[in-house]
């Protein structure tokens, strides 16, 4: 079997579309076409960050008691995945192919950085860059509205056993809660704690902003 790489992406109808919709039906016609203009270097560096993270905490589910499953299939051993420099190396060259040019010393630093900090964190990983369905039901409407979402990692504490959704984001310095009280009111980060309340109910211990700074000294913040 070859060796797990996960790629990301937006969600089919989450926080993305519905914000570009509702921005300009044109725009969102635009950016789906796969017309648009390439990344930018912040872009394209955040992906790759976002893909050395996700294959860490990958590793870790699949190292943990009864591993873990991603897309339907089912991993017992880290050695099955990508380590998180494979994985990077591999994101690089996707977002050169599309035309990208992330920082990939930039990137290489933050990856290595979180996982150093982040290897003692006791997490059971229950989904790593999984896309959610769920059905919402708005006023008046005769049929409920079909929302996904794509979360970076869904964990659970092994003491309180309570469910939490991770959202990465990655940016050039951080500024604290300044950056948190923004990110609260996103759309994406709304849809995560729905979906939490929907899927985990009172074991949903809400979201989590998994802030990543790709300037060095890197650091890592969440709120």
């Amino acid at each position: 079997m070859d060796r797990l790489y996960i790629a990301g992406g937006p969600s089919t109808r989450g926080p993305s579309t519905y914000k570009d919709a509702l921005r300009c039906l044109r725009f969102y016609a635009f950016r789906r076409s796969g017309k648009g203009r390439s990344p930018s270097e912040a872009q394209a560096t955040g992906s790759v960050i976002h893909a050395g993270v996700a294959h860490f905490r990958a590793r870790q589910g699949a190292a943990q008691s009864g591993g873990f499953n991603h897309a339907g299939v089912h991993y017992t051993h880290p050695d099955q995945i990508l380590t998180p420099d494979e994985a990077v190396e591999r994101s690089i060259e996707e977002e050169r192919a599309r035309g990208g040019e992330p920082s990939a010393d930039k990137a290489r630093g933050a990856v290595n950085h979180y996982v150093a900090t982040c290897s003692r964190e006791r997490l059971r990983i229950l989904a790593v860059e999984e896309e959610y369905k769920v059905e919402i039901a708005l006023p008046g409407d005769t049929r409920p509205a079909l929302f996904t979402t794509r979360v970076d990692l869904v964990a659970q504490s092994p003491q309180s056993g309570i469910v939490t959704i991770w959202d990465t984001k990655t940016t050039a310095v951080i500024k604290g809660n300044s950056h948190a009280r923004y990110y609260s009111v996103d759309l994406q980060f709304l849809g995560l704690r729905f979906v939490g309340q929907q899927l985990y109910g009172e074991r949903f211990g809400g979201a989590v902003l998994d802030m990543v700074q790709r300037e060095p000294p890197h650091r890592i913040f969440r709120p």
